[in-house]
């Protein structure tokens, strides 16, 4: 399998609280060729929102992030995740993305030639996500401290014999994630109707879950998590914008 031709990694920035400094997504980026065995034969694209473009600060962070090596960069005005996942999707030529925002670290090993074939032959599986917390649980029923909010209230474990070890989950989020190109282009993308991709999206989802079961659903929409049930957190948040969410 030529990982080049199957996987675009996309990583979304802005202005952080730290630029100029670029050591934030750096570490990311470091992560990312670190963890996922093969991904340097894969292009990598950062899509930057851009405001206050005359400023010093935002023009010497742009000049940084272009002294990245191996990693082209486009600057999107005055943008949002949304914007600048929607222009990515559009920009890349490959079947699956590799979505990561600027400050997620990934902890673990993990074999992207078995991911990639697990989810490229198949058709079923259409987002894969990597998780910040331990799989054991549904967050609902695994919470940190300070949540407020539980998309996720339901997994249930893929019996199918795959390459890569999958969760089916009833949480779609734009954590880390893998997804398949034509899916959003096709199905997801119309369901847009907020600024928040993720809300829009998993709120279909589960309207879907609601209507039809959750197994009904699952198989037409095909979101699941990485990895088994006892595997423990994938990714951690280095929370760049000072959003204080962990």
């Amino acid at each position: 399998m030529e990982l080049s031709k199957q996987l675009t990694v996309v990583l979304t920035t802005h202005i952080l609280p730290t630029a100029p400094s670029t050591y934030i997504i750096e570490e990311c980026i470091k992560s990312i060729r670190e963890q996922f065995e093969g991904i340097n034969e894969c292009k990598f694209l950062i899509v930057c929102d851009v405001k206050n473009p005359n400023s010093s600060t935002t023009k010497e962070y742009i000049n940084n992030l272009r002294k990245i090596k191996n990693i082209d960069l486009v600057e999107s005005p005055n943008s949002s995740l949304q914007i600048n996942y929607n222009k990515a999707i559009d920009l890349i030529t490959t079947p699956f993305m590799l979505f990561v925002e600027h400050d997620w670290i990934f902890l673990n090993k993990i074999n992207l030639t078995n991911l990639l074939k697990t989810i490229s032959e198949n058709i079923f599986i259409n987002f894969i996500r990597f998780n910040k917390r331990d799989n054991y649980k549904a967050h609902i029923d695994n919470p940190e401290p300070g949540d407020g909010d539980f998309w996720e209230t339901h997994i249930e474990i893929e019996t199918k014999d795959l390459p890569s070890p999958l969760i089916k989950t009833n949480c779609f989020a734009t954590h880390p994630h893998i997804i398949r190109v034509s899916k959003f282009i096709n199905d997801w993308r119309i369901l847009l109707k907020t600024f928040s991709i993720e809300w829009d999206i998993h709120e279909k989802y589960n309207e879907a879950i609601n209507k039809y079961g959750f197994i009904e659903a699952h198989n037409t929409w095909g979101i699941y998590n990485y990895g088994k049930i006892n595997d423990k957190k994938i990714i951690t948040h280095l929370d760049g914008s000072n959003s204080g969410r962990i």
